[in-house]
């Protein structure tokens, strides 16, 4: 067994392992230096509420640093259209969130934006949204999911988070 861990081939995969070793053991060190260097925004410009047409539009690329703010929207819930995301924690217990879809007054073709209602432990008892005009005050969080791997090296700020495709229509927030 020695004799054959001696073969130079073997040594030579043994140093190329080692390098590649060190080489990650340095990447490692950099990704938590930068972790830590890359600041959040302020708490006053992301917990300012702001119109939520200023801050994105539709059919225009939703960036990192667009995301955690606070925003103000008005329109109309889209009946029909809630949808229970689970399994979702709300002060240890387990529950669904209540997400419909949200007319938003102004948008120029009627586009829909996912608003998160309520939170409700039990998936057969949930709130009505309500009828009519509302103005919904809340935080603009980014899609949840696995980023893709190009995503992974680019600076938070501006990476794309949200692209809407097209016009949304009520039926596809099912």
């Amino acid at each position: 067994m020695l004799r054959t861990a001696l073969k130079p081939v073997w040594l030579a995969t043994l140093v190329l392992a080692l390098v590649a070793a060190a080489v990650f053991v340095a990447l490692s060190k950099w990704q938590f230096e930068s972790a830590e260097t890359n600041a959040p925004p302020p708490r006053t410009q992301t917990e300012n509420a702001v119109p939520f047409l200023e801050h994105v539009r539709p059919y225009e690329a939703l960036l990192g640093s667009q995301a955690d703010q606070v925003v103000t929207v008005e329109g109309e819930f889209v009946p029909g259209t809630d949808v229970l995301v689970g399994p979702r924690l709300l002060n240890g217990r387990d529950g669904y969130w209540t997400v419909t879809a949200l007319r938003v007054a102004g948008a120029p073709d009627g586009e829909v934006v996912p608003v998160v209602r309520g939170w409700s432990a039990d998936a057969d008892v949930v709130d009505p949204a309500p009828a009519g005009q509302v103005t919904v005050t809340g935080r603009l969080l980014p899609p949840v999911g696995p980023l893709p791997r190009e995503a992974a090296a680019e600076d938070p700020a501006d990476r794309l988070l949200y692209r809407s495709l097209g016009p949304t229509s009520a039926s596809a927030a099912h």
